[in-house]
């Protein structure tokens, strides 16, 4: 394309010449080819003519590649172009349905193949603002906290509040202090017992009828992703939020070195395991958070 004016000028004015190789380049090596090549069959074109750009990069690669390292060292490498969240962000909304709709207007809604839905769009630009996010503006604080004491009897009424509260688990607390978390009660346990004996959570968990799980616990100021790899484990879907996590640790496994799981005792005398435990101060509560939390502020953000 380079050598066209010459060569047009040897058979026309030199005005004619500039004037047909410009039209030329700009229709020719242009318009023509982004046209063609930027349209709906893109990947079609691509794919085929991939083989022959492998063949052209060997081919021209013995003289490009020392070139490329030569300006390299004078020039000093190119940049690599990165996005920032926020670029991220408006490309996703620019690749939404309702964005490409508004460029195409002159199309119909069922006619525009491509485009991210809103919930799809509101999604992936809340994992991508999802490292910003803390833990002490998601959980839901303690005084907001239903629980329930260890020796709570477990009957009817009972079944009503816990159902009025809509909580598939509820932290369990001993004494009447509700920083001394010993488990976390699945409500679906509790199902197909007879709730007209009066047993306490203590009673069924002795029974072995009622299993507490054992929460996790994490600090207010920990990221979200460090809960999710948490939650990713698969031990519990409920996190203690508070200011000392090992003291709180410390304290839930003080009867797991001599009965190795959780259990519920009456502060008997003869039982030094549960005097030893007591014994141990746990850290304050702060609040909670649970996996279905992380979930909502995902698809609500």
């Amino acid at each position: 394309m380079e050598a066209l004016p010459i060569y047009l000028d040897s058979i026309v004015p030199s005005a004619y010449a500039i004037l047909i190789s410009v039209i030329a380049v700009l229709f020719f090596g242009e318009v023509i080819p982004q046209a063609i090549c930027t349209g709906p069959q893109q990947i079609r074109i691509g794919a085929c003519l991939a083989p022959f750009i492998q063949l052209l990069k060997i081919a021209l690669g013995i003289i490009a590649y020392p070139i490329a390292k030569i300006l390299d060292c004078v020039l000093g490498e190119h940049m690599s172009t990165r996005y920032s969240n926020n670029d991220l962000k408006a490309l996703i909304e620019l690749h939404s349905f309702h964005a490409i709709n508004a460029i195409d207007k002159h199309q119909q809604p069922e006619n525009i193949a491509s485009g991210l839905q809103e919930y799809q769009t509101r999604m992936i630009k809340s994992v991508i603002d999802f490292r910003k996010g803390s833990i002490a503006k998601l959980m839901i604080p303690a005084n907001r906290i239903f629980s329930l004491n260890v020796h709570k009897t477990i009957n009817n009424n009972t079944a009503k509040k816990v159902t009025k509260a809509g909580f598939s688990r509820i932290p369990v607390y001993e004494k009447k202090d509700k920083n001394r978390i010993s488990g976390v009660l699945l409500i679906k346990t509790l199902i197909g017992l007879d709730l007209t004996i009066g047993r306490t959570i203590s009673d069924l968990v002795n029974e072995g009828e009622v299993t507490l799980r054992k929460p996790i616990f994490i600090r207010q100021n920990e990221q979200l992703e460090v809960l999710v790899n948490e939650f990713t484990k698969g031990k519990s879907h409920m996190a203690i939020v508070t200011d000392d996590p090992q003291k709180m640790e410390d304290y839930l496994n003080g009867l797991e070195d001599v009965a190795g799981e959780v259990s519920m005792l009456d502060g008997d005398p003869l039982n030094p395991t549960e005097n030893i435990r007591l014994q141990k101060e746990p850290a304050k509560v702060l609040g909670i958070i649970t996996l279905e939390d992380l979930i909502a502020v995902s698809y609500t953000h």
